[in-house]
């Protein structure tokens, strides 16, 4: 709809960020990209060359990040994981899909 401005556009995702609706994530590229808030935890391994982006879970590594914590006498409430990446020579792009 021409009639609505891209600064309300704006304003209403700053709005469902605010109100834990949209997830807003900065991969280093100096774009911003959303997602609707998660039911559950996951990480994202970003590809450098497509800009793919990998959302994934791991038991081990949400374990080990407890596990850290814990060791430096903290308890985890959260946390951000961003893997960043590129393929490996001569793995095709159909094997990672």
């Amino acid at each position: 709809d021409p009639r609505i401005s891209i600064a309300t556009v704006y304003r209403t995702v700053r709005l469902f960020e605010e109100a834990n609706i949209l997830a807003r994530h900065d991969f280093g590229d100096g774009r911003s990209r959303y997602e609707e808030m998660p039911s559950a935890h996951h990480d994202h391994l970003i590809d450098l060359q497509s800009g793919r982006v990998v959302e994934f879970r791991s038991e081990q590594i949400e374990k080990l990040q407890e596990f850290i914590a814990e060791e430096l006498g903290y308890e985890l409430v959260g946390h951000r994981l961003e893997l960043y990446a590129v393929p490996r020579r001569g793995k095709d792009r159909s094997d990672r899909e």
